[in-house]
């Protein structure tokens, strides 16, 4: 089923809709200024969020960890029900990727003149209506300029993503599919956009949280998943290059894409047996296919 054409654009700003193609934020939006935000990415479909619950979660534990005061209205079933609300008008009952971004209220400089909330909510129509597999694998290699550290800001997606933007640019300058983010210790932690997971005789490994990855909802996914295809999962593992180099396959995962599997890492070539198994788990979990 094909997304019809919106017959006009909205967004939702603390509750509210709007045309996002007129200004809505001061410029001393906080979030601007000092990448004082945090943000979650949604795949949805037929107007719903998936696996919204985690993302939700997700949300709160970050801003609490940011000391953000969080709103009484701001709970799961009216975030929820604003997507929804939000998808109906845009006409999007297809395919959606959905973007929270929460920021603190403007004033101070670094120090906050205060620790209360705005959010957004804006959603774009995807062509992919469910988790299709790459077809051609992606080749990717390891960025190693700007090393992640590893805090307790590492499991969230804030707005202050220089390391990922400049990751991004490396794997555009190199024509990658992807680029590999390592760790102020050389260990690997996630893709550009993505967690990774490696594939091993019939293990299943994916870099620990300590390590720095994002807390990523699709690897809560996958980690349930594996099993179903008879794969051991270790998720508290601590992966190197050498790891990489001696897999059987790699893929990556974000809650939008689903999967993708990796063909190369330097002049290693790798199979998708495992991902092809996973991705009809995921799809039959997600859309009941």
């Amino acid at each position: 089923m094909e997304n019809p054409i919106p017959y006009k654009s909205w967004c939702c700003l603390n509750g509210e809709f709007f045309d996002p193609g007129k200004p809505l934020l001061m410029l001393q939006n906080r979030s601007f200024c000092y990448g004082d935000a945090l943000f979650e990415t949604i795949h949805a479909f037929g107007t719903e969020p998936r696996h919204f619950q985690h993302h939700f979660r997700r949300l709160m534990a970050g801003m609490e960890t940011l000391g953000m005061r969080v709103p009484p209205y701001f709970d799961q079933e009216q975030l929820y029900g604003l997507i929804v609300k939000l998808l109906n008008k845009m006409r999007i009952f297809g395919s959606a990727r959905i973007r929270i971004t929460v920021f603190r209220n403007d004033g101070g400089l670094y120090t906050p003149a205060t620790d209360e909330v705005s959010f957004t909510i804006e959603a774009t129509p995807l062509e992919q209506q469910k988790y299709t597999l790459n077809e051609k694998g992606l080749f990717i290699d390891i960025f190693t300029d700007i090393p992640k550290p590893q805090n307790m800001l590492s499991p969230y997606k804030t707005a202050n993503a220089l390391l990922f933007v400049m990751a991004a640019k490396y794997k555009q300058s190199k024509s990658l599919g992807d680029c590999i983010i390592i760790n102020t210790e050389g260990k690997i932690v996630e893709a550009t956009s993505s967690n990774i997971f490696i594939i091993k005789g019939k293990n299943i490994y994916t870099p620990r949280l300590s390590d720095g990855c994002i807390a990523g909802i699709m690897r809560l996914k996958i980690i349930e998943l594996a099993p179903k295809v008879g794969l051991i999962v270790n998720d508290n593992a601590s992966l190197v290059e050498a790891n990489l180099l001696a897999a059987d396959e790699i893929f990556l995962t974000n809650a939008v894409t689903g999967l993708r599997w990796v063909m190369g890492f330097r002049d290693r070539r790798f199979f998708c047996s495992y991902a092809k198994k996973i991705n009809q788990y995921l799809n039959k979990d997600t859309f009941g296919d």
